[in-house]
Order: structure tokens, then C-alpha cells, then sequence
């Protein structure tokens, strides 16, 4: 849909500009959402006689193609890149989207609780990830958030692993990345268990993980860096021993997209603000061992923080 409708705001004026294709479904929605917005049907080239060539547009270049931008430029309508002032918007939550966000959590929460009663081996992780999916849509979910992660063994030394026909064994963990969209609203959730009776090796790690994860979580309130928060959960496991085994940032933010403003990473800027929803995921990676991570969403509340996800962070040996 992003591809084919745009939202354009002039002054006190909101007009959603999109094709056949999606017009019914936005209509539907309109009075919600944007009672005051305007819908119009665009087809083809009419759609740059809507753009006045006397004003300059701040767009969001993010999520425009340069193809589509020359077009523009084809015929004198000026853009400008909005930089950050839309996602800037858009990463403090309403109460309604975050009601929507604690929805789609709930849909990766109940499929958590039944994922673990299917896993066993002999199952596939193709098996597990077609599993997770039909139960979030059983549950409410309209589509998945990102393509589901089952990472078994050594793959899930992998942070982003693909899924694969590699058969679940006694002996080794399972991590499972996975999230609902919900009224287009994202959840995201990951959870690494153990399948047999769980080693030393892993309950330790899990441990290290786990404690890390904490202890950023509680670290969340407004007006903190997002960086500092990232260096609470990196300083932990770099005294652990394993700083080099952690080489991603420890969060994002979360709505409409899965990866939203602000990043929660070293290399960020940003300061959280109440209403920011963002994700907490610290992990090791071991190659030749395998990767536990763990991963919930959590709101940024002026008192602090808000965890919206409920699955249990307990050790789980299936």
C-alpha cells in the first residue's frame, strides 16, 4: 500500500491520496483514523495534479523510491527530505496505538504458549516457523510482523537465520523470533528454549542473557539515551566474557513498521520519550554452539517501564 498511496497535508488540509486498489479499505477506515482527511482516487499520471508546483513538500525519504522521486522532479513539484520529522511523530505512541501494540503482543503471547507444546524432535524448523504463523492468525494476527525466525542448534548462532528443514534433536536450543501485526500494528518476541534437559553451558549464558536484558529494562524511563540503555546490556555481558558475542544494537522502536525510531543502539542519539514503544533483545552468538537470545516490547512510561510482553522468561526444557 505504501507504494501507491501518499498522505499529503497542507496546512489544515489532509488529503490520502491512493488507486482503486486500496480506496475501499481506506474509506473504511477514514472515519477513525482521519475523520478529517479527504480521500481521493488517483489513476496514473493524475496522480501529480493533486501536488501544487507552488509549494515545496517535505517527504519521507525513507520510503520513496528514486524512480519515483525523478518523476516528481520531471514535472516541477518540488520535495524535500523531511529528515526526521515524521518518524519523530510517529515514535511516541496514543494510548490507542499502544492499545494496538499490547493486542498484537498478546497474539505472539498465546502462540508462545502453544509453540511450546508442539516443539519436540523430530519436527523441522520449517514445522515450528509454519506453526507460529497459523496460530497468530488464529489468534487475530492479520499477517506476520517479519518473517518467523527457528533458529535450532547451531543456527541460532545466526541472529537473522533462515528457516530450514534442520531436524529439532535432544541436546541443543531452539530460538524462536517471531511477531503479529494487529490493526497494522507490530508486535515482536523472541524466546530461546531448550530442548531435552538444558546443560550447564546454556543455563549459564541463558542467565547472563537474561540478567542483561533486566537490567536495561529497568534502566527505560523518559529522558534517558537510548544509547545508555544499550551500554547497560552491553557493559554486563562484556564483563561476562562474551562482549564480543553481542554484535547487534539492543533494541528499536516499534508501531506500524517493526523497526521504527528510536534505535537502541551505541550509536544513537536519541533520548526516550514517554510514549516510545521499544524492544529489549540482548543475545550471545556462539558459532559452532549456537545464540540464546531474548527479546519483549516495552513501553517507555514517565514512571518508567511498561513490559507489554508476559511469555515467561523462565528456563524451558522441552
Amino acid at each position: 500500500m505504501a507504494d501507491s498511496t501518499f498522505i499529503l497535508i497542507e496546512g489544515n488540509d489532509i488529503k490520502i491520496i491512493t488507486n482503486f486498489i486500496y480506496f475501499d479499505h481506506i474509506k473504511e477506515n477514514l472515519k477513525e483514523n482521519c475523520p478529517d482527511g479527504k480521500l481521493i482516487m488517483f489513476s496514473g499520471a493524475d496522480l501529480y495534479d493533486h501536488f501544487s508546483k507552488r509549494r515545496k513538500y517535505y517527504f519521507e525519504a525513507g520510503h520513496m523510491t528514486y524512480s519515483m522521486f525523478e518523476k516528481f522532479k520531471d514535472r516541477s513539484i518540488s520535495l524535500l527530505p523531511g529528515g526526521e520529522m515524521i518518524e519523530k511523530v510517529r515514535s511516541c505512541k496514543s494510548e490507542d496505538e499502544i492499545d494496538k501494540i499490547r493486542k498484537a503482543v498478546k497474539i505472539t503471547d498465546k502462540t508462545f504458549r502453544d509453540v511450546i507444546k508442539f516443539i519436540k524432535p523430530g519436527k523441522t524448523e520449517k514445522e515450528v516457523s509454519d506453526f507460529i504463523e497459523s496460530c497468530q492468525k488464529k489468534y487475530g494476527a492479520s499477517k506476520n510482523s517479519f518473517d518467523t525466525i527457528a533458529a535450532f542448534g547451531e543456527n541460532a548462532s545466526l541472529p537473522h537465520a533462515v528457516v530450514s528443514d534442520t531436524v529439532i534433536k535432544k541436546g541443543k536450543m531452539l530460538k524462536m523470533d517471531y511477531g503479529a501485526r494487529y490493526q497494522d500494528y507490530c508486535s515482536d518476541m523472541t524466546r530461546t528454549v531448550f530442548v531435552g534437559k538444558a546443560d550447564k553451558r546454556f543455563k549459564e549464558i541463558y542467565g547472563i542473557v537474561l540478567s542483561a536484558q533486566l537490567k536495561a529494562i529497568d534502566a527505560i524511563k523518559p529522558g534517558v539515551k537510548a544509547a545508555d540503555i544499550d551500554k547497560v546490556a552491553r557493559d554486563y555481558i562484556s564483563k561476562k566474557g562474551f562482549g564480543d558475542r553481542f554484535g547487534h544494537s539492543l533494541g528499536h522502536g516499534l508501531g506500524i513498521d517493526v523497526h521504527e525510531n528510536p534505535a537502541v543502539s551505541s550509536r544513537s542519539d536519541k533520548k526516550l520519550e514517554e510514549g516510545n514503544v521499544i524492544t529489549v533483545e540482548p543475545g550471545i552468538y556462539i558459532p559452532g554452539w549456537g545464540g540464546i537470545r531474548i527479546e519483549d516490547d516495552v513501553v517507555v512510561r514517565k514512571d518508567g517501564p511498561e513490559i507489554l510482553t508476559a511469555s515467561t522468561k523462565k528456563i524451558i526444557e522441552i
